[in-house]
Parts: C-alpha cells; sequence; structure tokens
C-alpha cells in the first residue's frame, strides 16, 4: 500500500497541478524551435539545389513561419506567401499550363534570356512537382514526433 504523509501531499499534489503547464511550456518551446529549423532547411537545402536552384531569391524569401497556441494545442506552420510569389504552389504541386494567346493585342510579348521575344501564341506545358515544403517537412518527420515525445516525459518526469 502507498500513502502520502500529509507534509508531503501538498508537494506532490502542486507537482501535478502544474505538470500539464511545463509540458506545455516545453512543448511550445520546442515547436517554436522546430519551426524554425524546419524553415531553415526548406530554405537552405531545397530551395538552394535539393528540389530547386535559387535564381532571384523570391521563392526563399517568401518561406514564411508561425506558432499559434491556445489552451489545448500548439500548431506550428512554415508556409510560402502566396502574394510574394504567385507560382510557389505550381512548384509545389506541379501544375498544366494552358496555351496563351493574345486577348486584346495581336501578339505576345515577353523577355528570355534578357532578349524581347514577341510570339503570336505561347504553347502550353506540364510543371512537374516540386515539393520543397512537403519534402522538407517528411525529412523532419522522424526527428519531429521524437522530439516531441522526448520532451513531453522529459517535462512531466520533473
Amino acid at each position: 500500500m502507498f500513502e502520502i504523509e500529509e507534509y508531503g501531499r501538498e508537494k506532490v499534489m502542486a507537482r501535478f497541478d502544474t505538470m500539464p503547464d511545463r509540458v506545455h511550456r516545453a512543448l511550445l518551446q520546442f515547436v517554436h524551435v522546430t519551426v524554425l529549423t524546419l524553415k531553415a532547411h526548406i530554405v537552405r537545402d531545397k530551395l538552394h539545389g535539393q528540389v530547386l536552384n535559387l535564381r532571384t531569391g523570391k521563392l526563399a524569401g517568401s518561406i514564411q513561419s508561425d506558432v499559434k497556441d491556445s489552451t489545448n494545442e500548439i500548431v506550428g506552420s512554415v508556409y510560402s506567401s502566396t502574394t510574394a510569389t504567385p507560382y510557389n504552389r505550381a512548384h509545389e504541386y506541379g501544375a498544366t499550363i494552358p496555351d496563351r494567346v493574345p486577348k486584346k493585342a495581336k501578339v505576345l510579348h515577353w523577355m528570355s534570356g534578357g532578349k524581347h521575344v514577341f510570339a503570336m501564341r505561347a504553347r502550353g506545358f506540364v510543371l512537374p512537382e516540386r515539393s520543397y515544403l512537403r519534402s522538407g517537412l517528411k525529412d523532419m518527420k522522424t526527428q519531429i514526433i521524437e522530439g516531441m515525445k522526448k520532451t513531453a516525459v522529459m517535462e512531466a518526469s520533473k
């Protein structure tokens, strides 16, 4: 049989009462660090050669991170700002770009290799999937899960 003496009972109960707060704070700190680590991995590795090569730096500069904390959950996010780079989704998931023809003008105009290009139409093409966000998360999945378990267990056992 197990008994708690009266003078130790309050200490034990206080420890149990603060445990959820300690675990929550520790997990919140872990999520903050992990989100920044994931963001750095995506920018440094995925967008500098593993998946896409750096061209203008706009896509790498559009990578944002955020942590939302509430009583019952902590949500960490790493995402690409669509306002900075409207093509980020096409790279992440792939896309089918249709043929383009001028609507009001006689010809289309764009720059390619520093030269002006004029054409009556531009052929469509299929842009293959080049996942940088999902593949970055997949790279760190095990590390994230193990880190969360370890953090929760360590804080609960203090």
